[in-house]
């Protein structure tokens, strides 16, 4: 349906512990769901999940360049609302008429060429599109994300000067104007070092490789330039395994005694963020048809995921001293939806539940209460306008 002014009122989040609708819900598990159908919404809901990622595409809400149309949009966010879930929403992608890439073409072998990881020729195209989407969803969605990924070029063809001073904080600021009460989740990027297309060949280098670069230097900056614009600071984590996540998440990496990747830790409370919650929204593991990994190898991980990060919010994580990180409030599993062709998902093609599904399942049943700062917000989809946070307890 097309929510009206007065039905994001009746829409809210409220600060309160409603037993009846976390009875299962594990306040620190969230899924990546792209435009999620509402059946997707409730069996995130039946399987524990909090919270979801959605995918608010530009060139998709306005494919051209009359009046945006949140129609396909509308109910995505009614379902996930309607199942108890917090939205965490991304703004991104260059439709092909805003593009400053003359002629782009989204099916070029040139990623230079393609138009959604263009830099718009208008900047206030951009702008207008920002504050049309947040004031359409102002109050239903909890936290506003600009752009995914924006350090690899496949996302974003620019500098991390051009990303900060034409995307992010022109978005920043039609976000604030939009929504005043809705949060800003950034800066998104990709935990990749040598594949980043901002500071991959920076850092310390020698004999052709380098060392403390990629990522490290990308965020470092983001959050030096914007961290004051940034509610919830976020980054993306692909280990082989749970203990690897939490290594690039505590401890970062070495070879032969030398430090060669900072902790994403680290990185954050170096940079003005020791204090404001920390999310991961990209982490997970493929299974066949595509991925190497079996079921039980990917519930394994994924349910290991989520219990080390309650030992690390506990400070009871035993491989590392980097504990206790409190802040580490969410994990958003990447992902959960049926991919056709690849091994990413926990459903199957008619939506029955994988191993993984059901095994984080029953994980987190019950687990109402975590170590984890994480605010305890809950959804009513039919209730009045509030919002605001509270420690986990």
């Amino acid at each position: 349906m097309t929510a009206s002014s007065s039905g994001f009122r009746r829409g809210t989040v409220v600060v309160a512990m409603l037993a009846s609708l976390w009875a299962s819900a594990a306040p620190t598990v969230a899924m990546n769901g792209h435009d999620p159908s509402p059946a997707d919404s409730a069996s995130m809901a039946a399987l524990g999940a909090t919270a979801v990622r959605m995918d608010f595409n530009w060139s998709d809400f306005q494919p051209t360049s009359g009046p945006p149309s949140f129609t396909y949009l509308d109910p995505i966010v009614q379902g996930a609302r309607d199942n108890g879930l917090l939205i965490y929403a991304t703004v991104a992608y260059t439709p092909p008429w805003a593009s400053s890439v003359p002629g782009c073409d989204e099916g070029s072998t040139d990623e230079k060429q393609h138009c959604h990881n263009s830099r718009p020729a208008n900047g206030a195209d951009w702008t207008n599109a920002v504050t049309a989407v947040v004031t359409h969803y102002q109050g239903q969605v909890y936290c506003w994300g600009i752009w995914n990924e924006p350090n690899l070029g496949g996302f974003f063809n620019g500098t991390e000067d051009q990303f900060i001073d034409e995307i992010f904080l022109p978005a920043a600021a039609a976000i604030r104007a939009a929504d005043p009460g809705g949060k800003i989740c950034g800066p998104e990027l990709a935990g990749l070092t040598v594949s980043s297309s901002w500071n991959g060949s920076n850092g310390t280098c020698g004999f052709g490789n380098c060392i403390l670069n990629g990522w490290e230097i990308d965020l470092a900056y983001m959050l030096d330039r914007v961290g004051s614009q940034i509610d919830v600071i976020t980054q993306h984590t692909y280990q082989d395994d749970a203990a690897g996540v939490m290594s690039s998440l505590l401890d970062g990496s070495s070879f032969a005694g030398i430090l060669i990747h900072s902790a994403i830790r680290t990185v954050v409370d170096a940079h003005g963020g020791a204090s404001k919650e920390f999310w991961i929204t990209e982490s997970g593991w493929e299974h066949g048809p595509q991925g190497g990994m079996t079921d039980a190898d990917v519930a394994t991980r994924i349910v290991n995921l989520f219990s080390m990060q309650e030992q690390v919010c506990a400070g009871t994580y035993p491989n590392s001293g980097a504990d206790p990180w409190p802040n580490w409030s969410r994990t958003f599993y990447y992902h959960f939806p049926y991919d056709p062709g690849s091994g990413w998902g926990l459903l199957n093609s008619d939506n029955s539940p994988r191993q993984p599904y059901l095994d984080l399942q029953a994980w987190a049943a019950g687990r109402t209460a975590t170590a984890c700062n994480t605010p305890v917000v809950v959804v009513v989809p039919d209730g009045g306008t509030g919002g605001g946070g509270g420690g986990g307890g």
